[in-house]
């Protein structure tokens, strides 16, 4: 199911890029997430901080330094993510895994993908469950960003 999205993500991150990835067009990429999986809460944020896109329009958001310390944390150093999880929003979730490109982490059902990119950092937040399907979405559509200079 998520395969098929693939190529339709592909062509969308295009047109975001080809249109200069200002503005609402970066909403594009987090409806298209949440449309892969059903999620509480998808952001892209800038590394420095800074809000580019969300989904819901009315989420609860994390804060700036929230964004930046997850930032620096997986580009930098990631045992205080080991050890202390990640707390968002007010939210703490436990450290599931991760690697130099992501990092899972869970509360209650719920679980948290986060992947930086150059200029970036994604964050999406599932309904409930669909670890596997979450990190796909969130991974797939920060190749794209990558491979584009972000």
């Amino acid at each position: 199911m998520l395969s098929k999205r693939c190529c339709s993500l592909l062509i969308l991150l295009l047109f975001v890029c080809i249109n200069e990835c200002k503005g609402e067009k970066w909403n594009d990429v987090v409806n298209w997430i949440n449309e892969a999986v059903p999620c509480k809460l998808v952001v892209i944020a800038g590394a420095k901080g800074g809000i580019w896109a969300q989904y819901p329009k009315d989420a609860k958001l994390p804060t700036n330094e929230e964004f930046k310390k997850l930032y620096n944390d997986m580009k930098n150093d990631f045992s205080d993510i080991e050890k202390n999880g990640i707390t968002l929003a007010g939210i703490t979730y436990t450290f599931v895994g991760g690697n130099d490109r992501s990092v899972t982490a869970k509360n209650g059902n719920s679980y948290l993908v986060a992947v930086p990119t150059k200029q970036t950092i994604v964050v999406a937040v599932s309904e409930d469950g669909n670890e596997k399907q979450l990190n796909e979405a969130v991974n797939k559509s920060t190749d794209v960003m990558i491979g584009m200079g972000f």
